[in-house]
């Protein structure tokens, strides 16, 4: 599997454990950041057949439900965006503490092929899976 990491986003979350249905997240990735060790998926990134960055330069998210089973444990729902295509994703949000504060953290797994990334190039999942997982963690302001 190939990692790719975004080296920029931006991330507004508003999260009360005790009052969950008040909480909000949304997310803001600028897809050119993407970057990979393997320099050929890199380069290929921001084609037109991938994140197509000229003309979708960001990718979004918009938590529509987010549920709390403890003070650390969130259930997020919400709408991913990618190109023109907008699916809905839920995951879990974990919340840890650190040296500097608390961190948000997660993943969940999306399809590369229903968001119509690398279709031209990558039709099939012979050479690069279907499944994407994105890992995501970020620090909380007190």
């Amino acid at each position: 599997s190939t990692l790719i990491n975004f080296s920029e986003s931006s991330v507004t979350a508003n999260l009360d454990a005790n009052n969950p249905e008040s909480s909000s997240i949304s997310a803001i990735v600028p897809t050119a950041t993407a970057t990979s060790k393997n320099l050929q998926v890199e380069g290929s990134l921001p084609d037109v057949d991938w994140f197509d960055s000229e003309n979708y330069p960001e990718a979004t998210f918009e938590s529509t439900k987010i549920t709390s089973s403890t003070p650390l444990e969130f259930e997020v729902d919400g709408i991913l965006t990618i190109k023109t295509i907008s699916e809905h994703q839920t995951f879990s949000l974990t919340i840890a503490e650190t040296d500097n504060g608390q961190k948000a953290s997660g993943e969940f797994s999306v399809s590369r092929i229903t968001y119509e990334l690398g279709l031209s190039s990558q039709p099939d999942t012979e050479y690069v899976g279907e499944d994407v997982i994105i890992k995501f963690e970020f620090e909380l302001l007190p």
